[in-house]
């Protein structure tokens, strides 16, 4: 990959005001309707306003743990801080290679800031990734490498995923997939349950979303994420079957509040902690992990919480879920 010289730069960036200001917003453009240039993108600007910038792309492999061979038709996604899908969705092709635009904070000169990303993989056949005993690492927007061709590129050993298979014959499993068109760009959790099975998948920038390895049978579909309430949709699936259009639908069924306590002992100084909804069905005991809808988490917790807007549906609550030097008690439940 050629890397960005400082006599390459300041040509880039001569082109990229061309490029944004030949529609006369003389390179500022809306977050909410962008209109950049092709091969431009509308980014939030750190202390000013959105303009147009050379994307960041991320790029990589997706593989077979057990032999390094290449998975094609996996569906990969970057996920943000707060858990929330963002960006598109890419598909892996026949030798495993993806490549996925993803939205950056960007300084005034159009280089990406400090925003973190993990990746989340799922593909027919294979576990998905990450799980509660396979975490993703970050990957730094600020680590992105310039390029005059592509834009911004992040391209190292974080973005190479392994998949382990599933255990036996997978080849009844199928699919649902479906569309939540009003919430765009919201990377919302959507869950597949029935049967004693809590199967996810994660809307992406065009609301699309995809649930892989589901058995035959009668599920009901749920959508979560916070300040947002969501028909559920009810589907039956034939062995191998790819069942297509489970579109969810937003619902003006009011959202609850959930408040309770949190009793931090033998901790030095003033510890914090948070405190997280999982969705239960997601929820995995002896891992004591579970699945976070985005928006569902509220930090800095001495005593008292409160989580506001939240969805209907069975949730673990769970405190110190993040890597705040604190355990929890497996002897104390958590009170509210």
């Amino acid at each position: 990959m050629r890397q960005l010289r400082s006599f390459y730069y300041v040509t880039i960036l001569a082109l990229l005001a061309s490029a944004c200001g030949d529609d006369g917003n003389k390179g500022t453009c809306d977050l909410a309707a962008p209109d950049c240039a092709d091969g431009m993108a509308c980014e939030a600007v750190q202390d000013g306003e959105a303009r147009c910038y050379l994307p960041l792309i991320i790029r990589g492999s997706v593989v077979d743990a057990t032999d390094d061979s290449a998975v094609a038709q996996a569906r990969v996604q970057a996920v943000d801080a707060n858990g929330a899908a963002v960006g598109s969705s890419a598909q892996t092709d026949n030798s495993g290679k993806f490549s996925l635009t993803v939205p950056a904070s960007r300084d005034f000169e159009g280089t990406p800031i400090s925003d973190s990303y993990t990746l989340r993989a799922q593909a027919g056949g294979f576990q998905p990734f990450p799980t509660a005993i396979r975490p993703a690492l970050p990957l730094d927007a600020a680590a992105a490498m310039g390029s005059a061709e592509e834009g911004w590129v992040i391209e190292n050993a974080l973005t190479s995923i392994a998949l382990l298979p599933l255990p036996g014959d997978s080849s009844s499993l199928g699919s649902i997939a479906g569309n939540i068109a009003a919430l765009k760009n919201q990377g919302i959790l959507v869950v597949a349950e029935g049967g004693g099975l809590g199967l996810p998948g994660f809307s992406d920038s065009a609301g699309d979303y995809i649930i892989f390895n589901v058995p035959a049978g009668d599920y009901t579909v749920h959508g979560y994420t916070a300040s947002v309430q969501l028909n559920e949709a009810e589907v039956s699936l034939a062995a191998a079957e790819k069942k297509t259009g489970v579109d969810l639908t937003e619902s003006s069924a009011p959202l609850s509040t959930v408040t309770g306590t949190v009793q931090i002992v033998n901790a030095p100084g003033e510890a914090l902690t948070s405190v997280v909804l999982a969705v239960e069905s997601t929820f995995v005991q002896d891992a004591a992990r579970g699945i976070v809808p985005p928006g569902l988490r509220v930090g800095d917790i001495t005593g008292t919480f409160t989580l506001t807007d939240v969805p209907d549906g069975k949730y673990v609550v769970l405190a110190a879920f993040e890597n705040d030097d604190l355990v929890r008690d497996p002897d104390q439940t958590i009170g509210g």
